[in-house]
């Protein structure tokens, strides 16, 4: 034998559709923002401190006998188009280090010094392909610090992307 129970009538609160509806139309641009936002754009005028600081960051690595006295080499400044945006190089240094392997944390100290105040975060340990070591740290225009080391040679660079359409992007424009 069935029982059949009397009906009832499922009573909810006042509906919260409306607000769940505002939510997500007023979220909608800050998600959609963050998703396409593009990469920060350095000046091409920042290139001067970049090179200084390459400069003073190779200074403090040789001052700390990580490198070579006298093994420092400055490169030139360079641009290259590739996947529709400029990336411009501040000066590089490159430098042979007086140990195989230098210690992470000697290196992390005698850069820190030279990045106080430059608006660069602390630097970052990160693994590069080959095994390489690198720190490497990002300021807020987009600019990228990276000291990297493999076997007897440091190299300390600067770069980021630039607001230059293709033509315009060549290393005569940034020298």
């Amino acid at each position: 034998m069935t029982t059949l129970l009397p009906h009832r009538e499922c009573h909810r609160g006042p509906s919260t559709r409306p607000i769940g509806a505002l939510i997500a139309l007023v979220s909608a641009p800050l998600v959609l923002s963050a998703c396409t936002s593009p990469t920060p754009s350095i000046p091409l005028e920042s290139l001067d401190g970049h090179d200084a600081l390459v400069e003073d960051i190779a200074a403090a690595l040789e001052t700390e006998g990580i490198v070579e006295e006298g093994s420092i080499e400055l490169d030139g400044r360079s641009a290259q188009f590739e996947d529709g945006q400029c990336r411009v190089f501040a000066r590089d240094a490159d430098a042979a280090t007086v140990a195989r392997a230098p210690k992470v944390d000697a290196v992390r100290a005698a850069a820190a010094q030279a990045i106080v105040g430059s608006g660069f975060a602390p630097l970052e340990e990160t693994e590069v392909a080959g095994g390489h070591l690198q720190l490497s740290s990002t300021d807020e225009q987009g600019a990228r610090l990276e000291i990297t080391w493999k076997a007897s040679e440091l190299d300390v660079s600067i770069h980021g992307t630039a607001d230059l359409a293709e033509p315009e992007c060549t290393d005569e424009v940034v020298a």
